[in-house]
């Protein structure tokens, strides 16, 4: 993969130059139209980060729409991808799953990796460790 990945949508981190695939979950509770929080998932790869303008929160459900990146909305910092769904949802975590390069030069399955937004301040990195994604602290 392109080791100068820069994208708003995709967790920031070293991992990012050894990695050849990336998919990202993201979760949380989100307001829907009449004031209560339901549960919503949405994932998506490094390929359809490249074309997200937006990831939303649409009365409960998290969506993806597409185009310019229009979206600069980050409560957090780099490691939680940005999107107006951080205006009306909580609880929000983020699962990353990639395959990494070990130490022998092998692309390998890693484990997944799950954290709350909010405790994204606490993050210095996230790399890859032989092969595995880790979170520094």
């Amino acid at each position: 993969m392109n080791s100068t990945i820069k994208n708003q949508y995709v967790p920031g981190g070293s991992y990012l130059l050894t990695f050849s695939d990336i998919s990202i979950s993201i979760n949380a509770n989100c307001k829907n139209a009449q004031g209560g929080y339901v549960s919503s998932r949405i994932t998506y790869n490094i390929e359809e980060a490249l074309s997200i303008g937006d990831i939303i929160n649409n009365e409960g459900t998290l969506a993806i729409t597409m185009g310019v990146h229009s979206n600069t909305i980050n409560k957090y910092n780099e490691f939680v991808p940005v999107g107006s769904y951080q205006l009306s949802s909580k609880d929000i975590t983020v699962t990353l799953n990639a395959k990494c390069q070990d130490a022998a030069g092998n692309w390998v399955n890693s484990n997944l990796i799950t954290f709350y937004a909010i405790d994204a301040f606490q993050i210095k990195d996230i790399s890859n460790k032989n092969g595995q994604l880790f979170i520094t602290k």
